[in-house]
């Protein structure tokens, strides 16, 4: 075994397999494993193509593996090198990209130089390497499989809550979850906006809607995860970018009971939404959140080029189509979603649906007017998030999409439906001061056939929602819990 580790440059693969290993370990709850061996799959066959491009030049393998090794390190470690240089030397020239590129490439030059005047590689080198990445694998191979193994004994508990339902009513199921939308006592009290007639016409197509409801989170990956696990989240920082915590929100979200109970009950999963399930992936761009393989590529150096710079060249250069994509993301995203949640309703099917769509709006960016004219680009900006009448505009339109897809629901379900308008969070960005309280006072309409809205009480937060609705609908036996909202920082 040690003379092949003494020959081969194995280190020149392992090197690929460390990093999307250790990636999936560090985001074990972000990233699906699919998506990880996909991006091993592809990194793998840059090695290789690398080591025969270089071998034409050398023709020596470990010569060709050095160079190769040397290019996917940088790739892989670009990122975490730089935030060091940054930390160290903060504002200094050394960290600017015009001086970064072309040092980075003098560097390349002078190793193709230097090994081209070698005439062998040594073995130690390669015995080291290969031995190194041997070992920080297993390490990381047996942090995954310990990972691994919580995550199956948590959600064999989790399961054990549901009693199976037989001869109960399988009506379609949608979740409708409108991202950032208030209760109508803060659009009125920080808005000055009466929002009265959205809740009458839902009340008059059958709806109930429960009365100064609140969200348990103040942050859409934490709200939705309660939402669907019908439970607070344990362990949280309490931060919005602790990876972390995101990884918690995610681990719930994919081993929720209730899309487990659903499943059992006869129930298919359609995920239009802006996050992933076991399965069911998004089928939207990742815009602020998280997704699929970013939280491993995210610190590469292409994948820092393109934050870092892709907008500024496209502006610079004029490519329209990519600076398009770039400022409109959500509306692009919504437009999607709403079209797939539109194609599924009018889908016929043996099973029970339970659709869940989640849709960027009211929050912004506030993309439409009141009367649904798009904004040009140069009108495009957080900072209009502030003003008051966009941000009233974007909402009487919101309603307009929200209600449209909801009478296409009705008119095209062959049984009554049941329909869950929820928003994920409240207000939280104002120019003036405001109350922590209007960043959890959210909306949540709901239309049950026959009306059956026992149970559902004033004040009312979102960890309850299922719980009150598998009693009332599936004969359930879950306790509700205390409502408790948890402010989550930035």
């Amino acid at each position: 075994m040690k003379k092949i580790l003494l020959k081969y440059p194995f280190f020149l693969f392992l090197l690929p397999l460390f990093f999307v290993l250790h990636g999936l370990t560090e985001n074990a709850g972000l990233v699906p494993v699919s998506g990880a061996a996909m991006l091993l799959l592809f990194y793998l066959g840059v090695a290789l193509g690398f080591l025969l491009f270089f071998y034409l030049f050398y023709r020596q393998f470990r010569k060709a593996a050095i160079v190769a090794f040397s290019l996917l390190a940088y790739q892989f470690f670009f990122g975490a090198v730089q935030d060091l240089f940054r930390d160290l030397f903060p504002g200094s020239f050394i960290n600017k990209y015009s001086f970064i590129i072309p040092v980075s490439l003098l560097g390349f030059l002078g190793l193709l130089i230097l090994l081209k005047k070698r005439k062998t590689i040594p073995d130690k080198p390669v015995l080291y390497l290969n031995l190194l990445f041997l070992l920080l694998i297993s390490i990381d191979a047996v942090q995954l499989i310990m990972y691994s193994f919580r995550h199956q004994k948590s959600e064999s508990v989790s399961n054990h809550l549901f009693q199976p339902c037989h001869g109960c009513p399988k009506p379609d199921i949608y979740l409708l979850l409108a991202d950032g939308y208030p209760g109508k006592a803060s659009v009125k009290d920080l808005l000055g906006f009466d929002n009265s007639g959205f809740e009458i016409q839902l009340k008059n197509r059958g709806f109930h809607i429960v009365d100064s409801s609140r969200s348990n989170y103040n942050f859409t990956a934490f709200s939705v995860a309660s939402l669907l696990s019908m439970n607070y989240l344990p362990g949280l920082k309490g931060n919005n970018h602790d990876k972390k915590d995101l990884e918690i929100c995610m681990d719930q979200m994919r081993s929720s009971p209730l899309l487990s109970y659903f499943e059992k009950e006869g129930y298919r999963f359609y995920n239009y939404s802006i996050f992933s399930f076991d399965g069911n992936p998004s089928y939207t761009t990742p815009t602020f959140l998280p997704q699929k393989t970013v939280p491993i590529t995210a610190q590469t150096f292409t994948r820092r080029i393109v934050k870092d710079l892709w907008y500024h060249l496209a502006t610079t250069f004029r490519m329209p189509s990519v600076i398009h994509r770039f400022k409109y993301a959500d509306q692009i995203n919504n437009e999607k979603l709403y079209a797939l949640t539109e194609k599924v309703i009018s889908k016929k099917s043996s099973t029970p649906k339970f659709v869940y769509t989640h849709l960027v709006m009211p929050h912004h960016p506030l993309y439409y007017d009141s009367a649904g004219n798009l904004y040009p680009i140069s009108r495009l900006g957080d900072f209009h998030y502030h003003d008051t009448a966009r941000r009233i505009g974007y909402l009487q339109y919101s309603n307009r999409k929200l209600l449209s897809l909801i009478d296409s629901i009705m008119k095209a379900s062959a049984n009554p439906p049941v329909i869950f308008l929820i928003g994920d969070h409240g207000i939280r960005e104002l120019n003036k001061p405001i109350d922590d309280r209007y960043q959890f006072m959210t909306i949540n309409a709901m239309l049950i056939p026959g009306s059956d809205y026992a149970g559902y009480y004033t004040g009312q937060s979102h960890v309850n929602q299922f719980r009150i609705f598998l009693n009332r609908q599936f004969k359930q036996q879950l306790r509700l819990l205390r409502d408790t909202s948890y402010l989550i920082r930035e």
